[in-house]
């Protein structure tokens, strides 16, 4: 459940989008997001959840929290992986229903990493933002490293999974800028620390953490509402307001988690 309460439907997709595209666009993201979903029917990711869930959240994080309203960028974000698990669907069926600049976005997915890296160099580019699995995400980082390309790299937070890459591998990913929804400090954080380590024979990563405070905000919240009722447990949500091991937890009313947040540099 954790790893799907930030999957995005596209009527919460399009409610956030409305009042910033055309109903006309909002009509081929649609389109995009029932392709995807038809596409990747039953293909699951390695912890068990659907593939397809994956897709919405870099959606949501494009649209909500980047407030990128692109709807061509937001319709390669939903397509982006269609070349590995559907072979039917090709480039020229992505331009006739989406047009040129998502073809070429989605061409690009299925490049060799040399072939981006060189793009990038020539390009005037000021920074680069990664929407991948953690391994591809340190594919690229040592690409860029070995080409030394001194670019600012900003990601999510989940390309920092501790159960995807190993230690020395997240070394790797050092000064990567992310946006943490919390800080790992507080007697609350050191008792879930030392439990942790005394549970699993190591130290917990920010993944563990915050996975730690969403089930247990999301465990608050159905025992509140008294009820299994998803709208109900929704709307317990928006009062929590309680202090976890990542910090204040309480949430907007579309279930962003509230605080003052800043770019920082990751440091494993």
């Amino acid at each position: 459940m954790a790893k799907q309460k930030d999957y995005m439907t596209i009527d919460r997709m399009e409610e956030s989008l409305r009042q910033f595209l055309s109903p006309f666009q909002l009509n081929k993201i649609r389109g995009a997001y029932e392709m995807a979903e038809s596409a990747h029917f039953g293909h699951l990711m390695k912890d068990g959840s659907l593939f397809f869930y994956h897709l919405t959240r870099i959606a949501r994080i494009i649209i909500e929290e980047l407030k990128i309203y692109d709807h061509d960028l937001i319709i390669a974000a939903l397509l982006h992986d269609l070349h590995k698990t559907n072979e039917q669907i090709t480039s020229e069926i992505i331009d006739f229903n989406f047009g040129p600049y998502v073809r070429l976005l989605f061409d690009n997915f299925k490049e060799d990493l040399n072939i981006l890296a060189d793009r990038l160099q020539k390009a005037e580019i000021n920074g680069i933002i990664l929407f991948c699995q953690p391994a591809a995400s340190l594919q690229i980082i040592r690409l860029l490293r070995q080409r030394k390309l001194n670019l600012p790299v900003f990601g999510p937070l989940s390309i920092l999974n501790e159960d995807a890459l190993s230690a020395q591998e997240l070394h790797e990913l050092d000064n990567i800028l992310y946006v943490p929804s919390g800080t790992l400090s507080g007697s609350k954080s050191m008792t879930f620390r030392q439990e942790y380590q005394k549970t699993f024979g190591k130290m917990p990563g920010r993944i563990a953490a915050y996975a730690f405070d969403g089930m247990n905000a999301l465990m608050d919240a159905i025992r509140t509402s008294g009820s299994p009722d998803r709208e109900k447990i929704q709307q317990a949500l928006l009062k929590i307001n309680c202090e976890g091991v990542t910090g204040r937890i309480l949430f907007d009313n579309m279930g962003n988690r509230r605080g003052s947040f800043v770019v920082s540099p990751f440091k494993p």
